[in-house]
């Protein structure tokens, strides 16, 4: 047996540790150390490879990185180039964007302007036919059955000729007086001059208007009107061969036009400024001059001429002047009636 060892009179001194006991502490505290040694070198040897891998992997890139620039300058021109004609590709689309805007401004603009004036023209053709006096019904009725190009000029011809009467009274008034025909007492006398044999008119003159025009011979329109002479402003005025010359007896009809529409005021424009008392002189080819004095000026619609009254038989020597009056018609381009001026012969040549 072993002796107890002896117990310490000390309080402070350190407690005694038995040999196995001390021996399994080593044990187990060595045993703790070197597994925490153990797995150092492991986790330390993990982070050197994955720092290593890292590290090959940035450096692989920059070579590659290195190499794609080393490796490849016409590519870097090229793309220099595509991207310098992709610029300029954008600034010629862009212009010409801007140029097809201000294009289409200058087009919108026309378009604009021509509307305008389309619309001003046929507001002023609205105004133009509005401001034109309504027509009667008879009056319209008669240019719906006219021809729509047809243009009726000239006054109603007479329903017979008098042309045999004339020369029938004028044998007549010859026979009875034993003589051929003479001239009369003349205007200063107040009487109504002797017929004179036939001779075609050559001139007209009517001093109050300022008239002075050679004169034309006229027929028959196939329509059953008198022809007129031709429509400009320097045109004579014309003699209708189917009645009376001047100065024989019968009515002697000569017609002028008032104005055209291209030239304005023609021969018979101041017609209508006639008096009572104004004179008309017919000089004819026979040498002779008939002078007639004016005795009414009137104006009569076309639908309501007086034919009877202006070409019918008379027993002395009678002239009418016959032009255009009254309203003008725009449709048809003509007017509504004439104008006659009603003289008697006063004296001869």
């Amino acid at each position: 047996m072993h002796p107890e060892p002896p117990t310490p009179t000390d309080a402070t001194a350190p407690p005694r540790i038995s040999p196995d006991a001390s021996a399994g502490l080593i044990r187990h505290f060595g045993f703790v150390r070197r597994g925490k040694t153990e797995k150092a070198p492991a986790a330390q040897h993990g982070k050197t490879e994955k720092a290593s891998a890292a590290q090959h992997g940035k450096t692989e890139k920059a070579s590659a990185a290195q190499n794609g620039k080393k490796e490849s300058p016409a590519t870097q021109d090229s793309a220099k180039d595509s991207t310098a004609a992709e610029g300029a590709v954008g600034r010629v689309v862009g212009r010409g964007r801007e140029r097809w805007a201000a294009m289409e401004d200058r087009q919108r603009r026309r378009v604009l302007d021509v509307v305008t004036a389309v619309c001003a023209v046929a507001g002023l053709a609205l105004v133009i036919v509005g401001a034109a006096p309504a027509e009667e019904p008879q009056r319209r009725t008669e240019q719906a059955a006219a021809a729509a190009d047809q243009e009726v000029l000239g006054p109603p011809g007479p329903r017979v000729s008098v042309r045999a009467t004339a020369a029938a009274s004028n044998t007549t008034t010859g026979a009875a007086s034993g003589s051929s025909p003479a001239p009369g007492t003349g205007a200063g006398g107040g009487g109504t001059a002797v017929g004179m044999g036939f001779s075609v008119p050559v001139h007209l003159e009517i001093p109050a208007i300022g008239v002075s025009t050679a004169l034309m011979g006229l027929g028959l329109n196939p329509d059953g009107t008198i022809e007129v002479p031709p429509l400009r402003a320097k045109a004579p005025a014309g003699w209708y061969r189917q009645l009376a010359a001047p100065g024989e007896v019968g009515p002697a009809v000569v017609l002028g036009h008032v104005d055209t529409r291209s030239d304005g005021p023609a021969v018979f424009y101041r017609l209508r400024d006639l008096r009572p008392g104004d004179e008309v002189s017919v000089r004819r080819a026979d040498g002779r001059t008939a002078v007639f004095g004016v005795d009414r000026v009137e104006e009569y619609a076309k639908a309501q001429f007086p034919s009877d009254e202006v070409y019918g038989a008379v027993d002395r020597p009678v002239l009418r002047l016959i032009t255009c009056g009254g309203t003008f018609d725009r449709l048809r381009r003509s007017y509504r009636g004439n104008v006659v001026v009603f003289a008697t012969l006063r004296r001869a040549g």
